[in-house]
């Protein structure tokens, strides 16, 4: 059994499925899922199961009873359920639910409707919250609330706290509410936001981030997890960057929160599409894709050890797993090419190591044995594979004060 922390990957509907209104796969679909079927724990939902993706109607006279259209997040669930790798225990799948409320997809009705009262919107989150917490009641993770805070520090404005004289207390409401409708305690509640990286005092995003939880937590908010979303660049990457993330995870630890990177990339070029200089540490004429790619080997490396490190982290997840889906290339340029794989399904590979190896070692990865006591103060971990599975035999590789050797084995759990 996988003993170590759960590596997650986004899924693109539009990369399974042809169109919203039918179960067409596409030509590719095979290819396209091999990778995360084989390699991923925990499967999120790219953008289908945001707000505005899922609302159907408010219902006016009964802002409870509003509609939603789950077809295309139905779909995708029942084909992730069955993918191979995917993390189960207790009835829960490591299925996480992307997001119950965004500022950036806030429907239209909800927007433009006169809400009479917090009551009344407070009323229609109820019904929102509790209608998806049942349908998806076997997922293991549920995204909140999602960029609570601009990136000046201030609060965002929000349609659920438009009638609130308190800036987040729809958050709070949120939490609460979603508690009570999850099917256990087992389902873990998240925050999520980005710009982890960036502090003070130019940029007060992240301290007032961490102030709002525990403001939150204080008042009996049920919040589990922080998703930690790590879009990040090839130049900036400091010592600075790596002491603000120990920082701003020991500070959620210390508040009794676990957490995770969400959404992780590593942006490898400039708009223009100039790439990562080794020499000069900028984005120029100068920089190479070998360049580029060492460096995000590197911040690959360095933050899966800190997830690897911690006790307190969940996961590692990264948006998408391969360039040919990457929002950075198209967002940016399309030589930023941020994730494990390239565009052609192939693990980017530096210096002989590829980057899902490189994810896999550093956070963790480990087996039960069967048949097999490695000595005291051996390390244990599994060489060419990327992910092991239940009950299929490969060899062990023991380092450490015990005496090194090898071991074939059928791993069990």
């Amino acid at each position: 059994a996988y003993t170590g922390k759960t590596y997650g990957a986004i899924l693109n509907y539009y990369r399974v499925f042809q169109s919203g209104s039918a179960d067409t796969l596409t030509a590719d679909v095979a290819t396209y899922e091999a990778i995360p079927r084989a390699n991923a724990e925990l499967l999120t939902f790219e953008n289908v199961s945001k707000h505005a993706q899922v609302f159907g109607s408010l219902n006016t006279s009964n802002v409870y009873n509003s509609t939603e259209n789950y077809e295309k997040t139905d779909r995708l669930a029942t084909r992730a359920r069955a993918f191979d790798s995917l993390k189960s225990e207790g009835g829960l799948n490591w299925l996480k639910w992307h997001v119950l409320f965004w500022y950036n997809s806030q429907p239209s009705q909800l927007v433009n409707h006169t809400w009479a009262n917090e009551a009344e919107i407070f009323e229609y989150m109820n019904g929102y919250i509790d209608r998806v917490l049942d349908r998806y009641s076997d997922f293991k993770f549920i995204d909140v609330a999602n960029e609570g805070i601009n990136s000046s520090g201030t609060y965002r404005s929000i349609v659920f706290s438009s009638k609130s004289s308190d800036p987040i207390a729809w958050i709070e409401h949120a939490f609460k509410r979603a508690a009570t409708a999850r099917s256990s305690s087992n389902v873990l509640l998240g925050y999520n936001e980005y710009s982890w990286t960036s502090g003070l005092p130019t940029y007060p995003k992240i301290p007032n981030t961490i102030s709002m939880l525990q403001t939150l937590l204080d008042r009996g908010t049920p919040i589990d997890y922080v998703g930690l979303q790590g879009h990040l660049y090839a130049i900036y990457w400091s010592s600075y960057q790596r002491d603000l993330l120990e920082q701003y995870t020991q500070q959620l630890e210390s508040m009794g929160l676990q957490w995770g990177f969400s959404e992780f990339d590593v942006t490898l070029c400039d708009a223009n599409g100039n790439y990562y200089n080794a020499n000069t540490g900028q984005y120029d004429s100068g920089g190479t894709k070998a360049m580029a790619e060492a460096r995000k080997m590197e911040i690959y490396q360095w933050c899966a050890q800190l997830v690897g490190n911690s006790s307190k982290a969940l996961h590692f997840q990264t948006w998408g797993f391969y360039d040919g889906e990457s929002w950075k290339n198209s967002f940016n340029h399309p030589n930023s090419d941020p994730l494990p794989w390239d565009d052609s399904y192939n693990p980017v590979t530096v210096n002989g190591v590829t980057i899902p190896d490189a994810i896999r070692d550093a956070i963790g990865g480990g087996v039960v044995l069967d048949g097999f006591t490695p000595t005291a103060g051996d390390t244990l971990y599994p060489i060419a594979s990327y992910k092991w599975r239940d009950g299929v035999g490969g060899t062990i590789v023991t380092q450490g004060t015990g005496a090194p050797g090898q071991h074939t084995v059928n791993l069990t759990g």
